[in-house]
């Protein structure tokens, strides 16, 4: 028996509009970056550069900074609307962090972590204002601003369709990997490297793919869906 590829799409869509109505906000308008962070010296301890520490109001604040240089800080935020991410870490002085914007839906902030190679051990504080409506990732991991993801809007999709796992795009906006179901084809975003590696062997095969969908805005494609990837297995054609 032939089956045919299929894609099952539930729409958990609460108090929001739907994507064609979806406007982008500019950078600018999700983070910002603070500049000269002083953070006293016991909070390096056991401090994890991929655990940042999430700061939701003035209290939390006076935790990590001088008395001084939290009202500073406070002044510059609204905690209804934002919260103030900061990375400790200890490690070399080449270190660097970075981070990318993509105005998807909601905008997503991705950071990027570079050991460096020399040995001089140093403390590192990088702090930025971000809107608690946007999604954080650290290395592929989300982490949280407002509260429990799940309670955010999202769209949950199954799709049986054939995976393509040699997938290459001009600027490389593509995740390399992509499911067809009849005329329809969406990328595929997987965190897991060895659920990534397994989805690549079934390449040119029949799979059943389940997670969470989203547009996002690109440069040389103008529009880009992805579904990340929660589970999958080889479907039984």
């Amino acid at each position: 028996m032939c089956h045919q590829p299929w894609l099952l799409v539930s729409l958990l869509v609460v108090g929001a509009t739907w994507m064609s109505a979806i406007g982008y906000a500019g950078e600018h308008d999700v983070i910002r970056a603070l500049e000269n962070v002083e953070v006293f010296p016991e909070r390096f301890e056991n401090s994890r550069i991929e655990k940042p520490v999430i700061l939701r109001n003035k209290e939390a604040l006076d935790e990590y900074f001088s008395a001084a240089h939290s009202a500073q800080i406070a002044e510059q935020i609204d905690f209804k609307k934002h919260a103030v991410v900061l990375f400790l870490w200890q490690g070399s002085g080449q270190d660097r962090l970075d981070y990318s914007v993509e105005e998807s839906h909601p905008v997503t902030i991705k950071f990027r972590y570079q050991r460096g190679l020399s040995r001089d051990l140093r403390r590192h504080a990088q702090a930025y204002i971000i809107r608690t409506d946007a999604v954080l990732s650290f290395e592929g991991h989300e982490i949280p601003l407002a509260g429990d993801p799940a309670t955010r809007d999202y769209i949950r999709v199954e799709v049986r369709g054939i995976i393509n796992a040699q997938v290459m795009a001009i600027g490389g906006e593509t995740t390399g990997v992509t499911i067809s179901a009849g005329q329809v084809t969406w990328e595929l975003d997987i965190h897991d490297p060895e659920m990534r590696a397994a989805v690549e062997k079934l390449h040119g095969r029949s799979v059943v793919v389940r997670g969470t969908l989203q547009r996002q805005q690109g440069v040389e494609i103008r529009e880009r869906w992805i579904v990340t990837v929660e589970s999958f297995s080889a479907a039984n054609d």
